[in-house]
């Protein structure tokens, strides 16, 4: 519904089994974004997710969001968990490297101790699934943060942005960084359009 007419843009039931969960909550996410123009659909892979492995993502992304560093602790431990147990859990592997890439802002650990666990995490996801747009995002932080390697960091920025439209606010960071002022400020700017 668009808030501001109260009108209906789009509306559908879904079906499935909870082996398939995941694949479903990716094509619902496509199809919303379509529907709301933000992007074109995404291609579904039809991956079938383990329900235990399921289970630990899903506490692990409920842990990072308490957005602090107990929470990214705890998610870590959930997110291995879900990978043990589906090494192919593409999504998974993003959300690992998400949130070890969190570690650089706070908690105990040094730079050079979370990078190569949070990089890995990136390139195994993108070895899975080139369309995981979280683990270009953090591949691009990673890049940018730790290696300086602005132009390839900026780069996968991007590719997170065409893939999932929600990562100007990404690249506007990493173009102040580098007092690339007017253009930080036009990928805020766009990034405020699709998240006020």
């Amino acid at each position: 519904i668009r808030a501001p007419t109260d009108r209906n843009l789009w509306a559908h039931i879904y079906e499935g089994d909870m082996s398939r969960m995941f694949t479903l909550q990716q094509q619902i996410a496509s199809d919303v974004a379509v529907a709301a123009g933000r992007r074109r659909p995404a291609a579904a892979r039809g991956q079938t997710i383990d329900p235990k492995a399921y289970e630990a993502y899903l506490k692990g992304l409920s842990a990072r969001g308490l957005q602090q560093y107990e929470g990214f602790r705890r998610a870590v431990g959930y997110l291995e968990e879900a990978v043990a147990i589906q090494p192919d859990f593409a999504a998974a592997y993003a959300e690992l490297a998400m949130v070890q890439v969190q570690f650089l802002f706070g908690g105990p650990y040094s730079p050079a101790q979370i990078i190569p666990k949070a990089e890995a995490a990136a390139r195994k996801a993108l070895e899975l699934d080139d369309n995981q747009a979280r683990a270009h995002r953090a591949l691009g932080q990673i890049l940018n943060l730790y290696y300086w390697r602005w132009e390839e960091g900026d780069k996968e920025l991007e590719r997170a942005t065409s893939i999932g439209g929600l990562d100007e606010q990404a690249i506007s960071a990493s173009l102040r960084r580098r007092a690339r002022y007017q253009e930080a400020i036009a990928a805020a700017e766009r990034g405020r359009k699709f998240d006020p």
